[in-house]
């Protein structure tokens, strides 16, 4: 639809975050023991309205100063009570390519309409506006309500690292999903009855596929999987006997 509204749906808007507001109510998350398991703190801790302000100001400068960052806030539709925090939280603007972030005060809130009115917005504009090929977002699995609404809008599971969290007294993975509407052409055909890889063949694929996320997320693991290939790079080179070598 040409006329539709590009930051507002039937319950929620997307709206500009304010710091020095906005701060109080982060605050005010972040010492609910709902939320503390949601935050990506290490170790997740309460913070003060002041340190919440200091937060939300160094992530809204960060934006504007490397434009490959976008936070919005989203709000009930008369703006007075602050439902969540979503927008991209990586762009790779050369590929066309992004990470979606969608931060909720509590795990029953991602079950909600407003969850997946904000993360529709948020997918009309990064593909209708910026016109980007692609978006991907990491949703851990005790998260059933996030993955439902992503399924719904059409987003597959791509990648899964077992085991990666732990929350609520036992270990979860996490689980990259990306827009199906980008992948069906390419994947969704594609036979099933192949000859099996060698297994190393699969591993390395999953490196080079963590490297490229860890590169997309920013990720302080992006050094160590370099490193890795580098490594096996090196170690292929004195492999002299083996022809494709």
């Amino acid at each position: 639809m040409m006329n539709r509204p590009l930051f507002e749906a039937a319950t929620i808007r997307l709206t500009a975050l304010d710091a020095k507001d906005d701060g109080a109510t982060l605050a005010a998350w972040t010492q609910d023991s709902r939320y503390i398991p949601l935050t990506d703190e290490t170790p997740p801790h309460p913070l003060s309205a002041v340190q919440a302000e200091k937060a939300l100001d160094a992530l809204l400068k960060e934006a504007d100063a490397q434009r490959n960052t976008a936070w919005l806030g989203v709000r009930t539709i008369d703006e007075t009570e602050l439902l969540g925090i979503t927008g991209q939280s990586w762009v790779d603007w050369s590929n066309g390519a992004a990470f979606m972030s969608l931060s909720m005060k509590d795990l029953a809130a991602y079950s909600r309409p407003a969850a997946e009115e904000a993360l529709s917005l948020l997918q009309h504009y990064a593909f209708r506006e910026l016109q980007l090929h692609r978006l991907s977002m990491v949703v851990p699995a005790y998260n059933e309500g996030l993955m439902a609404v992503l399924q719904k809008m059409g987003f597959v599971e791509e990648v899964r690292r077992r085991e990666e969290l732990y929350r609520f007294g036992r270990r979860w993975d996490n689980l990259s999903r990306a827009d199906a509407a980008q992948l069906a052409q390419h994947v969704s055909g594609l036979p099933t009855q192949l000859p099996e890889e060698d297994e190393t063949v699969k591993r390395f694929d999953l490196v080079v596929l963590n490297l490229q996320l860890a590169y997309l997320e920013g990720a302080q693991r992006f050094n160590t999987l370099r490193d890795k290939i580098i490594d096996l790079a090196a170690n292929l080179e004195t492999k002299t006997a083996i022809p494709k070598v």
